[in-house]
């Protein structure tokens, strides 16, 4: 099993890692390995536990195929993976769909190539189309310390076209943040993210 017995016992909620991305499940183009994904998700849901889906798009997240097709494809291919994970998985509770999107961390070139200079709100877009039961979340790390603007230029956009319901914030380097200054970032997002 890939659970210990007293998992639930424990948490409230699952995220699958590397079993999850678009790149393991597609290796391949038009092959899909879904089996490690399912385990996790049947797992989440059998057992109450809140299924989040980590990062449909992400700069890291492509195979080698998705490389070499040309800009049309690309975005066909794109919405086939979210379409096709979406119908395995409409249960999905919390749908991290394009994760560390500003500029130096891991934008996706690839869907970039796709879509355009709107790539993210292309992708959340479909996102919205096809799992339109899931709570969308936008995602990146820095965000409470270092690059608080840049990602609100990226997120208000998408929090005023409603394509988002949320958003994730990585922890990364905040050890030696006060409570306060934590407090006080968030609240300075909430409300520049207020429609």
């Amino acid at each position: 099993s890939m659970f210990t017995e007293d998992f639930n016992q424990h948490w409230n909620q699952i995220a699958p890692d590397i079993e999850g991305r678009w790149d393991s499940v597609e290796s391949l183009r038009d092959q899909y390995n879904w089996d490690r994904l399912d385990k996790t998700y049947s797992y989440a849901k059998q057992n109450g536990l809140v299924f989040l889906q980590y990062r449909l798009i992400w700069g890291s997240n492509h195979s080698a195929w998705v490389a070499t097709i040309p800009a049309a494809e690309l975005a066909l291919e794109i919405e086939e993976w979210i379409q096709e994970y979406c119908q395995r998985y409409p249960a999905t509770d919390v749908l991290e769909v394009v994760g560390e999107a500003i500029q130096g961390h891991l934008p996706s070139n690839q869907a970039y190539k796709a879509f355009g200079n709107k790539w993210i709100e292309r992708v959340y877009q479909l996102a919205r189309r096809h799992c339109p039961n899931s709570a969308l979340i936008f995602s990146d790390y820095h965000v409470l310390r270092y690059q608080t603007e840049e990602f609100l230029e990226l997120a208000k956009p998408l929090a005023k076209a409603g394509l988002i319901d949320g958003i994730g914030i990585e922890a990364h380097q905040i050890e030696d943040m006060s409570a306060i200054d934590i407090q006080s970032a968030l609240d300075t997002l909430w409300y520049e993210l207020q429609v």
